[in-house]
Formats: C-alpha cells, structure tokens, sequence
C-alpha cells in the first residue's frame, strides 16, 4: 500500500533581486523549516521538491494600470495598511519577479496566494 506523504505550506519572502536573499519557510507536521535562497531556479527547486498544498508569497501579483497604486492597495491605505506602492522603481522589480514566479509555480500546478504579513498582524 502506498503511504501518502503529509504535504506542507510553504511561505516566500521574496527579495526583488536574485542576488538578495528569499526567505523560504516550510511548515508540515507542526515544524517549521526556513532557508535562505537567491536564484528563481532554487526557489522553485526547494518549493516543488517539497509537494505543497499551499504556496504563499509576500509579493505583488500585478502592477498597477496606473499610477503606483493597484486598486487593492488604495483601499489597504484608507484602511490605515500601510504598502509599498508596486508602481515604484524597487517594488516594480519584485513585483514582476513575482509575476514571473507565479507563472512558473501555475504551469506546474501550483497556485500561489499574494500575502501582505504586516496588514494581516492589525487587529
């Protein structure tokens, strides 16, 4: 009989450039794991190896259609979150890298979840 393997969840601090490190961390049966890594490749590598159920990246999905603020983010504001505007030079970087990443986890299968921890820290 085959035994099936607990599956995890696997959380992504994602740096906007390669050469900075991502916080990567599994958690599965109550234990939590983190490393560091830098490239798209070993990000991908670690998070597919590892067979999540559930994949969440701190990390704009999408740019805004104008201006530095998505939708999204405007509301976040009035509501007193505060974000990094994607729009921005440094935040533009991570966000495509993001979008590149997503890509590359959705033909595999996977879906990754946009997280914002800070605002999810606010009562």
């Amino acid at each position: 009989m085959l035994e099936s393997r607990p599956k995890g969840i696997i959380g992504i601090d994602l740096a906007g450039k390669a050469e900075n490190p991502t916080g990567w961390a599994l958690m599965k049966n109550r234990t939590v794991k983190t490393i560091l890594l830098y490239k798209d490749g070993e990000i991908l590598r670690k998070t597919i190896e590892n067979e999540p159920i559930l994949i969440a990246i701190d990390a704009p999905f999408s740019l805004p259609e104008r201006g530095l603020l998505r939708k999204a983010y405007r509301e976040m504001t009035k509501g007193g979150y505060k974000v990094l505007p994607p729009g921005f030079p440094a935040m533009k970087r991570l966000t495509l890298r993001a979008i590149r990443l997503n890509k590359l986890m959705a033909d595999k299968g996977y879906t990754m979840l946009e997280v914002h921890p800070t605002s999810t820290q606010k009562p």
